[in-house]
C-alpha cells in the first residue's frame, strides 16, 4: 500500500473555539503534532504516519485550540460524535494513537477527558429478592462464590438482542465510524467473543497494553483479552434490556485452606452445565451486590441440590 506524505493529508478541520470550518492540509500542523507529542526534533516512524493518515484523511475532523507557541497551533484534533450513538463525544486522534502504542504523551501531559453528555452504562440486573424460586441457567463459573446466572424467563429476549447485534456489525459497511480507537475503562461496546465470533454486549475492565483490551460479556460474566479490532461502539438500541448475568455465591459451603483451587471450578462447571436450574434466592448480600443461592437441579425425578452436593464431596 502505498502511503500518503503527511503533507498531503487533507481533512476538514472544525475549530471549536470559533465554530467555524476550512479545509487544508496537515502541513502547517506538523510540528505542533511532534511538539505535542515528544518534540520537533522527533520523526515520526511509518506505521505512526499511516495510523494517523487513517483517522485524518479526507475526514471531518474537529480541531481544539490549547495554545499558540512560535506562531504554532498547540491543537488536539477528534473524530466526530457518531449519529447512532446519541451520547457519543468526539474521540481524540491524540489518545487513540498513544493507545496504539505509536506515541507517547511528555511527562505531565494526561489523555484528554471528554464527559459524556448522559453517562452510557447497561441498566443493573434484575435483584434476586429473598425467598425467590425462578428457573436460571449458570452461565460462567469463576468459583463457587463467584458466578453468574441468567433467568430464563428473559432467555428469549436475550437471543433476539444477540441475533441483532451480529446482523448488525457482521453488516456494517462503516466499520471506521463504529470503530473504537481509545478505550478506556469502563466504557460499554460491543465486542467480539474469540471462541465464537458472535458480537456481545460487553465492558472494558482493563488495559493490558499491546493494543489490546480486557472486556467482560455483561450477558454471561465471563472476560477475555481481545484486540482493539474486535471493539464496535454500541448502538443506543442494544441498551434496551437490562444485564442479563446475575453475579450469585453458593450458600452454606465454605472452601478448605488458602481459597477455592481448580478442581473446585471445574466440578461445580460439570454439575451446572448446561441444565435447567431451579435457584433458591437467600436475598442479596450486603455491600456486595451479589446474590446467595440455592441451586437445584432434577435426576430421576429427584430433586438434587448442588450446594449439598459439594459440601459433601469437600468432606468426603
Amino acid at each position: 500500500m502505498e502511503t500518503e506524505s503527511v503533507e498531503s493529508i487533507t481533512p476538514t478541520l472544525e475549530f471549536l473555539e470559533k465554530g467555524s470550518s476550512s479545509k487544508g492540509t496537515v502541513s502547517s500542523c506538523r510540528k505542533t503534532i511532534n511538539k505535542y507529542f515528544l518534540n520537533d526534533q522527533v520523526e515520526w516512524c511509518l506505521e505512526s504516519i499511516n495510523a494517523f493518515t487513517k483517522f485524518v484523511n479526507n475526514k471531518i475532523v474537529i480541531m481544539q485550540v490549547f495554545e499558540e507557541r512560535n506562531n504554532v497551533f498547540v491543537v488536539d484534533l477528534c473524530q466526530c460524535p457518531d449519529s447512532d450513538i446519541s451520547s457519543d463525544v468526539p474521540v481524540s486522534i491524540r489518545d487513540a494513537l498513544v493507545f496504539l502504542e505509536l506515541a507517547v504523551f511528555p511527562c505531565g501531559m494526561k489523555r484528554t477527558h471528554k464527559k459524556n453528555k448522559i453517562n452510557r452504562d447497561y441498566l443493573p440486573p434484575e435483584p434476586l429478592h429473598m425467598n425467590v424460586n425462578i428457573c436460571a441457567i449458570v452461565s460462567h463459573v469463576n468459583d463457587p462464590y463467584n458466578l453468574y446466572v441468567q433467568q430464563m424467563s428473559t432467555a428469549s429476549y436475550l437471543s433476539k438482542l444477540i441475533f441483532e447485534m451480529n446482523e448488525t456489525y457482521n453488516d456494517d459497511i462503516n466499520t471506521s465510524l463504529h470503530s473504537i480507537y481509545a478505550p478506556c475503562i469502563g466504557m460499554v461496546c460491543a465486542a467480539q467473543f474469540s471462541l465464537d465470533k458472535q458480537w456481545y454486549r460487553a465492558k472494558v475492565i482493563g488495559l493490558p497494553g499491546g493494543s489490546k483490551v480486557k472486556v467482560q460479556y455483561v450477558d454471561f460474566g465471563n472476560t477475555e483479552v481481545i484486540h482493539y479490532k474486535y471493539l464496535r461502539k454500541l448502538f443506543d438500541k442494544f441498551f434496551k434490556l437490562n444485564i442479563q448475568a446475575i453475579s450469585c455465591k453458593l450458600a452454606h459451603i465454605t472452601y478448605s485452606g488458602a481459597g477455592w483451587n481448580q478442581e473446585a471450578r471445574k466440578w461445580l462447571t460439570n454439575q451446572v452445565s448446561r441444565k435447567q436450574l431451579t435457584l433458591k434466592s437467600l436475598g442479596m448480600i450486603p455491600g456486595e451486590n451479589k446474590a446467595e443461592i440455592l441451586l437445584y437441579y432434577t435426576d430421576d425425578n429427584t430433586e438434587i441440590c448442588v450446594n449439598a452436593l459439594m459440601d459433601l464431596k469437600k468432606k468426603g
